[in-house]
């Protein structure tokens, strides 16, 4: 990784506890601008926390993290209006089409970022492969497509890092693969550093470019997109992260 990269997002022993429960245990990391960064994790490995944190919707008990070099509380404030994000399903209005949704969500955003009143809505949604004349309600879509109005919401505002949980939740293979495909489209057509959360690692097969893996709450460890390669020469990667999963237990999560 080259050392001048800019570090778009880092963490320093990064803790959230509730009550007796450590759902985020002492984590450090660092997404560079221009990565596509796949957390991977089993359900309560502490995905969907560790992202709650980026965005301000939970406080740290412990450590600290920056955003954009950003290290005080107004300063990730301010740099937020830089992330898109779907965390715990799309944001969506389910007795609105897909305009109406993007039209109200766009409304919110302009709050804060007055920018956002010049983006193209049609654009928008052709981009993510919706009809922008598209009738019927949100609850009437199929899942993939309400993933990806959950994506075309994320991109309100042009945000610069993405931070996505579970955007393959509940899709067909056929609908995994359109959607990787979307994301890596974003990628490089929009320039945006992504942090994917997923359960299943083989989902990110040829998508990203590093990777974490978490159990328990804790960063076990971190392969480049070269080196899982290799991993996957010997073994499918289901295999290979069966044996991950069994080893990390083993060792108690530590």
């Amino acid at each position: 990784m080259n050392a001048t990269s800019e570090v778009v997002l880092k963490t320093t022993d990064l803790t959230k506890t509730y009550r007796k429960h450590c759902a985020v245990d002492h984590i450090s990391l660092e997404v560079q601008r221009g990565e596509i960064y796949g957390l991977v994790g089993g359900q309560g490995a502490g995905k969907t926390t560790l992202i709650r944190l980026f965005l301000g919707l939970a406080k740290p008990t412990e450590g600290s993290f920056t955003l954009f070099g950003e290290s005080s509380e107004e300063g990730k404030a301010k740099k937020r209006a830089k992330i898109g994000a779907m965390i715990n399903g799309p944001a969506i209005y389910q007795n609105l089409t897909p305009m109406q949704n993007l039209k109200i969500h766009k409304k919110s955003i302009r709050a804060v970022d007055r920018d956002v009143a010049k983006e193209d809505l049609n654009e928008l949604l052709e981009l993510v492969g919706l009809d922008p004349e598209e009738k019927r309600k949100a609850r009437e879509l199929s899942g993939g497509a309400k993933q990806r109005l959950g994506i075309a919401i994320s991109l309100l505002g042009n945000p610069e890092l993405l931070l996505l949980d579970e955007p393959y939740q509940n899709l067909a293979p056929k609908g995994v693969a359109q959607m990787r495909n979307l994301l890596l489209k974003l990628y490089a057509e929009r320039k945006l550093t992504i942090l994917c959360a997923c359960e299943n690692l083989h989902i990110f097969s040829e998508f990203a470019t590093r990777y974490g893996f978490l159990y328990q709450g804790k960063l076990q460890m971190e392969l480049t997109a070269e080196e899982l390669k290799e991993k996957n020469k010997e073994q499918t990667l289901e295999e290979y992260y069966t044996e991950l999963v069994r080893s990390f237990a083993g060792r108690g999560g530590h």
